[in-house]
């Protein structure tokens, strides 16, 4: 018999290769198409302003693609979905709801208490996988019922794969577009509790944009053939990558379209580069920390986190108010958190940066704290891929080398405005500045008392970096004086009171490393510091500037 079917969308907000949709349209007599506003989301201190505005403009596309294609329209309805969709199901008569699956633990618990509401009212629920290239319960399968834990072991079942189907649209969806008995328009900010943001849309959603955007990449096909991601830049004035990610987030591009577009664009004879760096290396990426994300418990914390480290990370609220506001007195740092909340996306490069910063770096916050500021600020803020994320970046999971994420060019174009405007606000001239005398290093790398103060050096950036998992430099030995740090209320200054940045008043904790390792490092930070101080000064930056963090 033909069935009266809801299809739910949550993400796979498109109609081009949409295998929930597919089977909704399948032997359907009548199709409500149906997207419901969670209240569990509507938090402006869960979701930032900027993504909910993608949202909705990813909603608006969509119903203007139903309406072009299949005369149908998108209703959206306002509620809790437990609620509305057995109310929704008794009025229409559904007897089939269809929605794409999801791996989130919210999206699973949620899921589970609805098909238990939908079939007290004999109603059949199906849930499609779609958002990612395979299932994820399909590679955890191939591995032995766990899932693959580095990314080689990953690709060795990827490769072993048959490369994922690309699906057309439904040639037809039986649906109306006139309700009269509920308003199920699509609502602006305002009647969400948003205020409206003051910036303009670098991104717009929907389905439309996500589709030129690709055409607009894949048209540079020698640009595509020898991508390399660490190759990119995060200081360019247009974006060194493709930003298509917030599209991806929401579903208004199919992983599997992106990767055959991907495949079309560097066939031929000429050599490409490969995965990890590749394009495709980053959607394996996403598709490597959904699979695991998928099969481990408590992915979003440290507390029973399997794959987890238990490190005990210090908690102030001061420091984590300062880095999410960009008043840590470090100008990079500064400059990308000004610039995630004015734009909603950076550059991998400086995810990494802030990211060490806050947590291993520099400031020694849990990375769960991170993750939380990232998930509301982000457009393309992924459970999965944000947790993993920070994870790898605090050391916690994944990697544990040393590293140093200090990448400096001469280019500062894409964040000098941000800075700029820093620089503008800070309290110093840096014509005024001196380099620390030998004595006040040798005061501070002690680190014996809050009173220890040396003057940093406004163009340096901080060292991210930790030796083989130890905490760094700022934290145990000083974590009195970190303690009595605090952030004035009311204050039109940027100024937090800290550590300094110059590279010798650093204090030491004794590390795991060889001796001599451990001074190649530190030469290393110290040159790249030195010649961020001489790409600020050829900068100009004449203006007053703050005083970075003092102790």
């Amino acid at each position: 018999a033909m069935s009266v079917t809801i299809h739910w969308f949550r993400k796979g907000l498109r109609l081009h290769d949409n295998p929930a949709l597919m089977r909704a349209a399948e032997g359907a007599k009548m199709v409500y198409l149906l997207f419901v506003i969670d209240p569990h989301f509507v938090q402006p201190g869960r979701v930032g302003v900027l993504r909910y505005r993608f949202l909705l403009e990813s909603l608006r596309d969509l119903d203007a693609a139903l309406a072009a294609k299949y005369g149908a329209r998108l209703l959206v309805a306002r509620g809790n979905p437990l609620e509305v969709l057995p109310r929704l199901a008794k009025r229409w008569e559904a007897t089939r709801l269809v929605f794409e699956a999801d791996i989130e633990p919210y999206a699973r618990t949620r899921d589970q208490a609805v098909r238990a509401k939908m079939e007290e009212l004999a109603v059949d629920v199906l849930a499609v996988p779609g958002h990612t290239l395979w299932d994820p319960a399909h590679i955890i399968a191939r591995n032995g019922g766990s899932a693959p834990l580095t990314y080689q072991s990953f690709l060795k079942i990827a490769s072993k794969l048959p490369r994922p189907p690309v699906l057309h649209m439904p040639t037809a969806i039986p649906s109306r577009a006139a309700f009269d008995e509920e308003n199920f328009s699509i609502p602006t900010l305002e009647e969400m509790g948003y205020p409206p943001p003051e910036n303009a849309v670098l991104y717009p959603g929907g389905e439309t944009e996500a589709l030129r955007r690709l055409d607009v990449m894949m048209a540079r096909e020698e640009w595509v053939r020898t991508f390399e991601k660490p190759k990119t830049s995060p200081n360019s004035l247009e974006p060194s990558t493709t930003v298509l990610s917030p599209y991806l987030k929401f579903g208004c591009l199919s992983a599997r379209f992106f990767l055959r577009a991907l495949h079309e664009a560097v066939s031929g004879p000429r050599p490409a580069s490969k995965p990890p760096v590749s394009l495709e290396g980053q959607l394996l990426w996403r598709e490597f920390f959904y699979t695991v994300a998928s099969a481990t418990p408590n992915f979003d914390r440290m507390a029973g986190n399997a794959i987890c480290r238990q490190i005990p990370w210090d908690s102030n609220p001061g420091l984590l108010a300062a880095w999410k506001e960009a008043r840590t007195g470090f100008p990079f740092i500064d400059a990308i958190m000004t610039q995630l909340r004015t734009e909603g996306w950076i550059h991998h490069l400086a995810r990494h940066s802030v990211a060490c910063f806050l947590t291993r770096g520099d400031l020694w916050q849990s990375w769960e704290a991170g993750a939380a500021i990232f998930d509301e600020l982000l457009l393309d803020a992924d459970w999965a891929l944000n947790n993993a994320n920070w994870m790898w970046l605090s050391c916690s999971s994944f990697f544990y080398q040393l590293i140093t994420h200090v990448r400096l060019t001469s280019d500062f174009t894409r964040l000098s405005p941000y800075i700029l405007s820093l620089a503008r606000s800070l309290n110093r001239s840096i014509s005024g500045s001196t380099a620390p005398s030998r004595s006040a290093r040798r005061q501070t790398r002690t680190a014996t008392t809050s009173a220890s103060t040396c003057r940093g050096w406004p163009g340096c950036l901080p060292s991210t970096y930790t030796r083989h998992g130890r905490p760094p430099s700022t934290s145990r030995r000083n974590v009195a004086a970190w303690s009595a740090l605090t952030i004035p209320a009311q204050s039109s200054a940027t100024t937090l009171q800290a550590r300094p940045t110059w590279p010798a008043c650093r204090p030491r904790t004794k590390p795991r490393a060889p001796l001599l390792w451990v001074m190649v490092n530190d030469i290393i930070v110290m040159l790249v510091r030195a010649r961020a101080c001489a790409t600020a000064l050829a900068h100009n930056f004449s203006r007053p500037c703050q005083s970075p963090i003092r102790v």
